[in-house]
């Protein structure tokens, strides 16, 4: 059959350009994108997010007021930020929950099941167990530091105070003593505050916080796991066992050059002995060095963090776990962030160096500063500098 006046070529044609440009008409005109861990997926476009739940085998979509700026996933939760709102999918009961948040986003976290946010005028929690958002605004004399986020709690902090967000319960616990802080962590078995002359820890089973009375706060060391924590001051220490949720003090007649904790062990040590946390047991044991005191590397071992020299008034050498990429940051008294370190700055290995610059390229004040490195896998070494 032929058209009159038509060639048969052209209408082939334009038929094909018909189906074709349908076809793209039909296809969505967005770039997908997508992560899974745990029992969640997520996939989301610029107007719909679906999460997957290993549970149920469903996914369940959600209306999204803008493209996704952030997105994560963990064992239970997982987790959308727009321009707007934040979304969480809960892969326990097939839901996603949002809520509209105000403020500069400063951070956030998501881990297991329990996520966190902070912005410059409120901090945002949930958890898969109490599943709805939790807004706190801060106080008007605070200006927000940090946050992080465990499988069962999470933690804030500012330059007043500290918060931690009960997930069991969906309450917040403020710090129960006001103290400036300086930085934290939220390790699966505990919470950890400190600055230049207290540390507080939060027990998130069943919630509250502990002053670890240490009057000089020197260093800290913790794995993501819960099985161990060290933090100590100048001749006293306080070590974290997961197995027996509970702190154990150490007193030490000298000085202690550094420590490390991983595993079910954390290590401390002078210019004379060498002492160790077995977190199985809830003891310590200590051991006298055989080498000559003079001769003992000052920079530590390997398992933490290290730093020399310290008085400094110049540059500053640091010695990282050869494990694994690190964030690494400098802080001062009033937990403000100094100067951060970027990888690429490495100049060899596990080592890296501060000029004593903050990030505007100004010679930092005398005075007490902070270093403090979390590693991709959750580790977090943090050591007290005196600069002069």
């Amino acid at each position: 059959m032929r058209f009159r006046g038509w060639d048969p070529l052209a209408i082939s044609c334009l038929v094909g350009a018909c189906v074709l440009g349908g076809l793209a008409a039909a296809a969505p005109a967005v770039a997908l994108t997508g992560t899974a861990q745990g029992h969640v997926g997520l996939i989301d476009t610029n107007t719909k997010a679906y999460g997957f739940s290993s549970f149920s085998g469903r996914w369940t979509p959600v209306t999204l007021t803008g493209p996704a700026q952030a997105k994560s996933a963990a064992d239970y939760l997982g987790y959308l930020r727009t321009a707007q709102k934040l979304y969480s999918y809960n892969s326990t009961n097939d839901h996603w929950y949002s809520i509209a948040y105000a403020g500069q986003v400063r951070g956030e976290d998501l881990c297991g099941a329990t996520a966190v946010v902070w912005t410059s005028t409120s901090m945002y929690a949930i958890a898969s167990v109490w599943a709805i958002w939790r807004a706190l605004p801060f106080q008007p004399d605070e200006v927000p530091i940090g946050g992080g986020s465990a499988s069962n709690f999470g933690l804030f902090w500012t330059n007043k105070r500290g918060y931690a967000f009960h997930s069991a319960t969906g309450t917040w616990m403020p710090q129960p003593a006001p103290s400036r802080a300086i930085s934290g962590i939220a390790n699966d078995g505990f919470g950890l505050l400190w600055d230049t002359s207290a540390a507080f820890s939060y027990d998130p089973t069943p919630g509250g916080w502990n002053n670890l009375n240490l009057d000089d706060m020197q260093g800290v060391s913790a794995a993501g796991g819960g099985s161990v924590g060290l933090v100590w001051g100048e001749s006293r220490a306080q070590a974290y066992s997961g197995a027996f949720d509970c702190w154990t003090s150490l007193e030490n007649t000298e000085p202690f050059l550094g420590g490390a904790a991983g595993g079910d062990v954390a290590i401390l040590w002078d210019t004379a002995k060498a002492h160790c946390y077995n977190a199985e047991t809830n003891s310590w044991t200590s051991v006298i060095l055989q080498s000559d005191p003079a001769g003992v590397d000052r920079l530590g071992g390997t398992g933490g963090l290290s730093v020399r020299p310290s008085p400094s008034s110049g540059e500053v050498a640091f010695r990282l776990p050869d494990v694994g990429d690190w964030k690494i940051e400098v802080f001062d008294v009033n937990g403000a962030l100094i100067r951060r370190l970027d990888t690429d700055t490495r100049e060899k290995g596990n080592a890296l160096s501060w000029d004593g610059l903050d990030g505007a390229g100004r010679r930092v004040a005398a005075g007490t500063y902070w270093v403090r490195a979390e590693s991709a896998e959750r580790q977090v070494e943090a050591r007290r500098i005196v600069m002069m």
